[in-house]
């Protein structure tokens, strides 16, 4: 059954102001607690819309691209996320340009640190 909606009011900018002040202290703090839970969540974003693309009038591109940037700008990353090549592979990603791959240069150990308090 469906529940019955309530009407709410809409939330003041100095209620939302507050509110992501609140989160961007706290992403930091869950970072360091578990240095790959961005990188988890960054390639389960980018699979999770992969599924999609099509529905939603993505190119490969540009699926990279806003996985770029909800990595960097929603989740406070100081840095995109390296995936493992095979995972790209099974990702139909290879070649996509704004991937970084583990072990080209990169190290995929301690990726996905925070953002730095400002």
């Amino acid at each position: 059954k469906d529940l019955p909606l309530k009407e709410r009011t809409a939330s003041t900018a100095a209620e939302i102001e507050a509110a992501q002040s609140r989160v961007w202290r706290a992403l930091p703090r869950m970072h360091q607690t578990d240095a790959q839970i961005g990188s988890q969540a960054y390639q389960a974003w980018l699979g999770g819309r992969k599924s999609v693309m099509g529905k939603i009038r993505w190119s490969p591109e540009e699926l990279v691209e806003w996985a770029n940037y909800f990595a960097t700008e929603v989740m406070g990353l100081s840095e995109v996320p390296s995936l493992e090549a095979k995972t790209v592979g099974m990702m139909g990603l290879k070649g996509v340009p704004g991937l970084i791959i583990a072990g080209r240069g990169e190290s995929k150990a301690g990726k996905g640190g925070g953002r730095s308090e400002e």
